[in-house]
């Protein structure tokens, strides 16, 4: 019966919500998406599981899958015209492309770290992020050299690169510490030759900081910030991070774009349910609205080529668009389907078991995110009910388990003390 009021609400959701953002059927890759990037309001590229890259011409209607030539997780993209551009991804993975796309030339990164994160402020300098380290290159691509901004923590990783101009970028990092991990914002005024710290997270706003984006040199945005009782916030600087203010956006964001000066939109899951949603702000990340659209699939990254066009992208190819700034819609929380997984002990710190008292023949994939959708473990099983996963190499902090069978997907909330 719960499935089947479910259902019904997804049906009635889905003609007030896709009024507002149209969501691409079929979806043109099963895989799960990472990034998204658009060059003008008809041409833009997609990057994700498996080696992924897909194009569109004509503002996302069809997307044409290109040959990446890699089997790695690609997990960004940035153009610096219309023809160059480059990929990042799993294992040191660096990917260029010179012709829009129909051919991508690895680059050699000379590292095994896998990278989060892209950004190219011109055509020739450019930046990528990955566990500890900040790599750099002066000459297109062609070279790259790495910088660990490590700083002898217990643990360490970088999400998420930004640069206002050539000289000027920030990072945004989780770190570990004994009692719990914080949010870390690095900041260069020298193309990163020298990096420093401009918001420490050891306070309360700590977290797991993602993504980032600045409307000018003074004023920028950081999304996935949490407090030590899990209340959610984005976090804003007026004066380059030398400040920064928490505002309350109920939800924990994953990915913050702003189109224009005071709007802007988070992508993010809903307290514990796990579910991608999207909100926006129309007063500098003051306030925040209601759901704009509510998905039963993670959302990992947005994009506004234009101010009311937009793009959304996340798990199992799902692509979203907008063409009126994505509205407004009023959406409550659904009925919850029934669980049929139990996953104990929750909190937990060396090993988890996950169970069902039915029978599940072939295979069931449990997979491992953090809050802000970084894959971390996975492990199959053929035959079983009942799944025992080592967890010990987790850091203290909240994750989400996703767990695939015969019987549907199924997500739980985790914490490691």
């Amino acid at each position: 019966m719960k499935k089947i009021l479910l259902s019904i609400w997804l049906m009635c959701m889905s003609v007030l919500a896709f009024a507002q953002w149209t969501l691409l059927t079929p979806a043109p890759t099963s895989n799960d998406l990472f990034s998204v990037y658009f060059q003008d309001v008809n041409t833009g590229y997609v990057v994700g599981e498996s080696g992924t890259i897909l194009k569109t011409t004509d503002g996302g209607t069809l997307w044409t899958p290109l040959n990446s030539g890699s089997s790695n997780n690609l997990n960004s993209v940035s153009f610096t015209d219309l023809n160059t551009g480059y990929v990042v991804g799993d294992s040191g993975t660096i990917l260029k492309t010179i012709n829009g796309g129909t051919t991508w030339v690895p680059q050699s990164s000379g590292t095994s770290v896998s990278l989060h994160s892209v950004y190219f402020p011109n055509n020739e300098i450019g930046y990528a992020v990955g566990d500890s380290m900040v790599f750099f290159t002066k000459d297109g691509g062609l070279t790259w050299k790495g910088k660990s901004l490590a700083g002898g923590e217990f643990w360490f990783h970088l999400n998420y690169v930004y640069f206002v101009n050539a000289d000027t970028g920030f990072v945004t990092a989780r770190r570990g510490a004994f009692m719990s991990p914080h949010g870390t914002v690095f900041k260069t005024t020298n193309g990163g030759l020298d990096w420093m710290i401009c918001l420490p997270g050891w306070g309360v706003e700590s977290g797991n900081l993602g993504s980032i984006f600045f409307t000018d040199v003074n004023t920028g945005y950081i999304a996935g910030c949490f407090d030590m009782t899990c209340n959610a916030y984005i976090v804003k600087t007026t004066d380059g991070g030398i400040t920064w203010t928490n505002y309350s956006c109920g939800i924990y964001p994953d990915a913050i774009y702003f189109p224009s000066a005071d709007t802007g939109y988070i992508i993010g899951c809903e307290g514990y349910n796990l579910y991608g949603v999207i909100r926006r702000t129309t007063d500098g990340g003051i306030t925040w609205s209601d759901y704009l659209f509510w998905s039963a699939k993670y959302l990992n990254s947005v994009y506004f080529p234009a101010p009311q066009i937009g793009y959304v992208v996340g798990e199992d190819g799902t692509i979203l668009k907008t063409t009126n700034g994505g509205g407004f819609v009023s959406i409550k929380k659904p009925i919850s389907a029934e669980s049929i997984f139990t996953l104990y002990p929750n909190p937990a710190t060396n090993q988890i078991t996950i169970s069902t008292n039915r029978l599940l023949p072939g295979e069931t994939n449990i997979s491992i995110f953090s809050i802000s959708g970084q894959h971390l473990m996975q492990a199959r099983f053929q035959n079983q009910n009942q799944f025992d996963m080592n967890v010990s190499r987790l850091a203290k902090g909240i994750y989400q388990v996703k767990i695939q069978s015969n019987a549907g997907v199924e997500n739980k909330k985790l914490v490691i003390k």
